[in-house]
């Protein structure tokens, strides 16, 4: 049961690593697609981006440090 309930852990710290850059992106898409919607291209361009970039940096993290420690180490208010 604790090996299940760290997977779970880990899944939804890797979605949230994984989240910040596509979020990122989805908004500079979204402001690009609003001020000249013949750009949808450029906007869907970036969001892709986005969300490759979001991938690769989760599962960098998830192999570097894990991503619970990573989560961990931005909310400490200790400074390393």
């Amino acid at each position: 049961m604790r090996r299940l309930f760290d997977i779970f852990v880990e899944l939804i710290f890797w979605l949230a690593i994984f989240a910040s850059p596509l979020v990122f992106a989805a908004a500079i898409g979204l402001i690009i697609y609003i001020s000249h919607e013949e750009l949808k291209w450029l906007a869907i361009l970036i969001c892709s981006i986005g969300f490759l970039f979001g991938i690769f940096a989760a599962k960098r993290i998830r192999i570097k440090y894990g991503c619970a420690v990573d989560i961990r180490r931005l909310f400490s208010l200790e400074n390393d």
